[in-house]
């Protein structure tokens, strides 16, 4: 090792082009703010993010700041099944995100996901599911539609059957979250399936009820699994 780089083992390597970034997030955190990062996907915040968290040796607890992460999802429930054995006990509380930072002194890191008007969506269409359903999901009808036959459900980016249609397939292995802790209730679901051997499926199938067409639903499957509502999606550049 090179004389007067002794101190440097074991450091991580610096994030190249973040530096300025770098030093202001970590005078704030140092001074207890609350940060904003704003950025288009696939810019680095969750990345610096976590870089100043390990050389503070502190971790992150990441959520998903959407319409679903109500007050009691952020703080933490009681287990139904759990109150109903044990009654309302310490050990039947499921504690949120902010709570599992502020337990172990960790960052909360909540990511927001926006329209391109800014405007945070529940659905791809909006925040209701009207009637009749906008998309070919909740047992209208058991085979899929072609593209368009449900105009009144494509994203804000004008993307169609984003929910519906059919499970798309994903190249993500369907793993934990960060903070993941199975329910005492139910400890085999989903940890069972954090094999690397499936694979996670997003949207909506044509026999998928409309409860399960919220944006942090996750379906799997193994991929040569043959008896499944899944579609995959062709996509190619139009510049």
């Amino acid at each position: 090792m090179p004389p007067g780089r002794a101190g440097q083992a074991g450091r991580a390597p610096p994030i190249v082009g973040l530096r300025r970034e770098r030093e202001v997030l970590a005078v704030a955190l140092a001074a207890g703010r609350h940060v904003v990062i704003e950025g288009p996907p696939g810019t680095g915040k969750s990345t610096l993010l976590r870089d100043i968290a390990r050389q503070a040796g502190q971790a992150v607890v990441f959520a998903e700041g959407n319409a679903e992460l109500t007050p009691a999802r952020l703080i933490g429930q009681y287990d139904p099944a759990q109150v109903l054995n044990e009654g309302y006990v310490p050990a039947s509380f499921t504690d949120g995100p902010l709570l599992r930072a502020m337990r172990s002194g960790a960052l909360l890191y909540l990511e927001g996901r926006k329209s391109p008007s800014g405007e945070e969506r529940r659905y791809p269409w909006g925040n209701d599911v009207t009637q009749p359903v906008p998309g070919n999901f909740d047992f209208g009808r058991w085979d899929p539609v072609g593209i368009g036959a449900h105009v009144e459900g494509a994203s804000a980016f004008g993307v169609h059957d984003l929910v519906g249609n059919g499970w798309e397939w994903t190249t993500t292995t369907f793993g934990p979250f960060e903070g993941f802790s199975p329910l005492p209730s139910y400890p085999e679901y989903s940890a069972e399936f954090f094999d690397e051997e499936h694979f996670v499926m997003k949207g909506a199938s044509p026999v998928t009820a409309t409860a399960l067409t919220r944006r942090g639903f996750r379906n799997w499957f193994r991929p040569r699994y043959p008896y499944v509502y899944a579609t995959f999606r062709l996509a190619k550049d139009l510049r």
